[in-house]
């Protein structure tokens, strides 16, 4: 849809990485670096979070908490590997790092399914906080090393 809205060239990579939420912009960041790291050019990341396919009508106390803290939105960023933008950047992409729980609770804490009565939504577990805890502690071990100055490793 951008690349025929904006006439961009029939040779230009798209894609889509819908039903994914909020986690997609991350992905979507990470495969525009890789992609740069091997084609001279410019990506542009475009990122919508809606809700609206899975606003919650029922009345399953897991079920109801998603049509609060989720809502519609959307951002968007250029980025670039030529020598000549870096003038006109503000931030500079230095690491990306994503990591994700592997168990069956991690799969479990947000899913996507029907009630008892049919209605469609996402549930959200009470080991949400337990699971985005240890995915939080593991992203900062992960980066750690990269941002942390060599005294603060050491520790």
């Amino acid at each position: 849809m951008v690349v025929s809205k904006f006439g961009m060239r029939s040779d230009v990579l798209t894609y889509n990485l819908s039903g994914m939420g909020c986690g997609a912009s991350l992905i979507s960041v990470d495969l525009a670096k890789d992609m740069l790291r091997r084609h001279r050019g410019k990506a542009l990341v475009v990122s919508t979070e809606i809700i609206t396919p899975n606003l919650y009508y029922g009345n399953e106390r897991g079920f109801l908490l998603q049509n609060t803290l989720f809502r519609c939105g959307g951002a968007a960023i250029v980025l670039s590997n030529k020598w000549s933008d870096g003038r006109r950047a503000w931030y500079k992409l230095l690491h990306t790092v994503r990591v994700q729980g592997t168990g069956e609770k991690d799969y479990q804490c947000v899913f996507e399914t029907q009630d008892e009565e049919g209605h469609r939504g996402v549930r959200l577990s009470k080991d949400i906080v337990k699971v985005a805890g240890k995915c939080m502690e593991k992203n900062m071990t992960t980066i750690g090393p990269y941002v942390l100055p060599l005294s603060e490793q050491i520790k």
